[in-house]
């Protein structure tokens, strides 16, 4: 009798919490302001998937995160309740049904949108194995879904990398009949990182090749005291397969120790740029145009063989392009409305470039700017659409102190 009345107690308290969740969630939506993208100019096709997550900030504390497309908007606290808890707002969209359709497949997975890689035939997952112990090599556990049966396979692949004491993933794709695996690691007694593609044989189980980006090869001087550590700039999804891979090497002079027995941070000395193509299988170094060498790569995309950076002066949009590491860059300015631009320039931008579209967006609302939105086509060089970020909600004296800080674009 114990026995089903501790079994009873369990089941209210589970009742009571899940009950008490959904109270909460209703709550916070009568509190929530709505947002949409208002369109200004243009055809609203263009932001069709545009998916902006952003944070409500105040006082420097995130209230909630939300996310905002053309139809309107949706909070963390909307999802159900093991969704909130496994933390599926900010995953990936295709790893977000790939949740719904497939839990079993990605139990004791990670939600790391660079560890997995989709096409029409299957899911793939990789990651590095927690229990082997064997310092002579470093083990890949990798998990394959087939779409079509459902059917899960399992393969382990060794690698070559000895004593491995940090080893991070940052793709997946399917190039050829192998799987590529760019990866950054160190050993336990060096602070100084190495970065691989590996392309692995699934069938053998075997590491067919990998290519190594030795930075002595590509012309760049480490000194001998020096630490290195690598940095992807560019944004990897699960469904596209990347052309070439751009890199930013920091070359750091490590810290010394002082009279007081203290040692001094490491001071980065050297910042590089290099390229890894997957059809060629070699890295390059990238030099970026002068006029950005201060301001370094951060708005870099890559759309299939092509790298684009934009920068903005005034409301001129430069866009920088080029197809190779080698081939040298070219520029066209595209001019932007100026209502559009005001706000970049004073709170920032961001970009993405998805289907020969290229995306820029201003980064903070508050109560001196907005959120704006232009969208590019990269074929004819034009400004194909305007939005702005708007609130459908009268903003309460609470809502006005608050600020929403864009940090990701995602585009299905």
């Amino acid at each position: 009798m114990k026995r089903y009345w501790k079994v009873g107690l369990l089941s209210l308290i589970a009742f009571l919490t899940i009950g008490w969740f959904y109270v909460e969630k209703a709550v916070a939506r009568m509190k929530a302001p709505e947002y949409n993208i208002e369109t200004l100019s243009g055809d609203d096709k263009a932001i069709e998937g545009l998916d902006l997550k952003a944070g409500i900030v105040r006082n420097d504390e995130v209230l909630s995160n939300v996310g905002i497309s053309k139809e309107g908007s949706l909070f963390d606290h909307d999802l159900p309740y093991f969704e909130q808890r496994e933390g599926l707002f900010n995953v990936d969209s295709s790893l977000q049904k790939l949740y719904k359709e497939h839990k079993s497949f990605l139990r004791g997975k990670t939600f790391s949108p660079n560890q997995y890689f989709e096409n029409d035939n299957m899911y793939v997952y990789v990651d590095k194995n927690r229990q082997e112990k064997n310092k002579e090599s470093t083990q890949l556990d990798i998990s394959v879904l087939e779409k079509a049966s459902g059917k899960e396979l399992e393969y382990k692949v060794s690698l070559p990398l000895k004593d491995t004491s940090f080893f991070w993933i940052a793709n997946v794709q399917v190039v050829g009949k192998q799987l590529a695996v760019s990866a950054s690691s160190s050993t336990s007694n060096s602070k100084t990182e190495e970065w691989n593609i590996f392309y692995l044989d699934l069938t053998k189980q075997e590491t067919d090749s990998n290519d190594k980006a030795a930075l002595k090869d590509l012309g760049i001087d480490v000194p001998a005291q020096a630490a290195v550590y690598f940095s992807p700039v560019t944004n990897f999804e699960i469904k596209q397969s990347n052309d070439l891979e751009v890199l930013e090497v920091h070359i750091t002079q490590q810290g010394e120790e002082n009279e007081e027995g203290s040692v001094t941070e490491e001071e980065l000395t050297q910042t590089h740029y290099i390229v890894y193509d997957y059809g060629a299988k070699a890295f390059s170094v990238l030099s970026l145009p002068k006029e950005l060498k201060e301001r370094g790569a951060e708005h870099l995309s890559v759309a299939e063989k092509s790298l684009y950076l934009p920068m903005l002066t005034g409301q001129q949009l430069t866009l920088y392009h080029t197809v190779s590491a080698s081939s040298g860059w070219t520029s066209k300015t595209i001019q932007l409305p100026k209502e559009v631009t005001i706000d970049m320039k004073k709170a920032g931008y961001d970009t993405t470039i998805k289907e020969d579209k290229l995306y820029l967006i201003s980064t903070v609302e508050d109560q001196d700017t907005d959120i704006f939105v232009a969208v590019i086509d990269l074929h004819t060089d034009k400004v194909i659409y305007t939005g702005k970020v708007n609130t459908t909600s009268e903003k309460t004296s609470k809502q006005e102190e608050t600020a929403l800080h864009l940090y990701d674009i995602n585009v299905e």
